[in-house]
Parts: C-alpha cells; structure tokens; sequence
C-alpha cells in the first residue's frame, strides 16, 4: 500500500512501478508482472457484479469458493445483498449507481482475478 498526502508522488511511483512512465536512469525491477491498478475514478463496463469480479460470460461457470472468498476479501458481502439483484445486479451504464467506496471495493474485487494470491 502506498500512502502520503496529495502531490507526493503516490501515483507517479505506482505508474513507474508498472512500466507506464520512461525511467530516465537507473532500472526498476519488480519480482512479479501479475498487477493491479485501480484509478481514483475507476471505469466499470456494463455487465452484472458477478460477471465483473469473475470475469466470466453468462454461460461460463463459476468458481463459487473463489467468487465468495473475493467478495468476503473486498467487503462486499452487505452491498451485494441490499442490490436488488444481489450479485446479478447490473453495473456500469444505465445501470446500479455505487458510491465512491462501493466502487473501490469492487474494482479491488476485479483485480483479484490478476493476482496469484489473495
């Protein structure tokens, strides 16, 4: 976790971490290439919660062990079940509006599928 008041550089050394930014000297090494970022204003696509965090279509199965271990990780179990829909809510255009920390915790819950540990 990276933390330190406004214009430190949080984002700056997130983005040089990830490649995104030149190094102008020296190198930056990272141990492995699986990683995650999550904007401050994350975009969500249209497609329900479970579909989201699973990255899955309709018609692929899911690994509920896994689904609720992300879920549970992220906090998201008492969202999930005061949307209407529960984890079949649509999200992202025309869809459920989440606040700012509804919105962190489930990109978080995205990301996961990126990682090799939890």
């Amino acid at each position: 976790m990276v933390v330190g008041p406004v214009g430190s550089g949080k984002t700056t050394l997130i983005k040089a971490i990830l490649g995104e930014l030149p190094c102008e000297s020296g190198s930056v090494s990272v141990a492995s290439k699986q990683m995650a970022y999550c904007h401050q204003k994350p975009w969500l696509t249209h497609t329900s919660i479970l579909q989201s965090i699973c990255g899955l279509s309709e018609s692929q199965a899911v690994d509920e062990a896994w689904y609720k271990t992300v879920v549970y990780a992220c906090c998201l179990e008492a969202d999930i079940k005061m949307w209407p829909e529960g984890s079949h809510t649509i999200i992202g255009n025309n869809g459920l509006i989440l606040s700012g920390g509804q919105r962190q915790r489930l990109v978080r819950a995205i990301d996961f599928k990126l990682c090799d540990t939890y």
